[in-house]
């Protein structure tokens, strides 16, 4: 069954904030500032009507992608720890973060981030995948395994 909560889809299987969808449609095409809004709103909508709790599982992790494409990338550091404060299983967060650190000639730091990456993706965690599509910005491990290579 789906219903409308303000800005959120209820549906029995997940919560589906459609910002987040506006979002994501945005940012393939490339209208970032726009894209950015609808993930700001997204969020702020949901803090709002539902709490910090119910900030969706990869909305941190895609409003922080979009802000590391546009150069942000401070804000962008934020938004991935604030996804491992949601997620801290999820790889993802750990080999952005890796990766603007390892831009940025923060080697120690990347360095720790990629392991841990690595670590979650290598079974003790997880990565954002979906069996049924296509996931942007999806990571794969030959990506960390070539990112730590960069570091040696």
């Amino acid at each position: 069954m789906l219903q409308w909560r303000g800005s959120v889809l209820l549906c029995s299987f997940s919560l589906i904030n459609i910002y987040i969808i506006l979002g994501e449609a945005h940012a393939a095409l490339g209208n970032n500032l726009l894209a950015l809004t609808y993930y700001d709103k997204a969020i702020a909508n949901t803090i709002k009507e539902r709490g910090e709790d119910w900030v969706g599982l990869y909305d941190y992790l895609y409003r922080g992608l979009l802000k590391m494409k546009m150069g942000d990338v401070e804000s962008a550091l934020k938004d991935f720890d604030n996804e491992i404060k949601v997620y801290s299983t999820l790889a993802d967060p750990y080999y952005w973060k890796g990766m603007i650190y390892l831009e940025l000639g923060m080697n120690a730091e990347a360095k720790g981030q990629l392991a841990t990456a690595l670590e979650l993706i290598n079974g003790k965690g997880i990565k954002h995948k979906d069996p049924y599509a296509e996931v942007q910005n999806e990571i794969y491990v030959s990506d960390v395994e070539e990112a730590i290579s960069k570091l040696k």
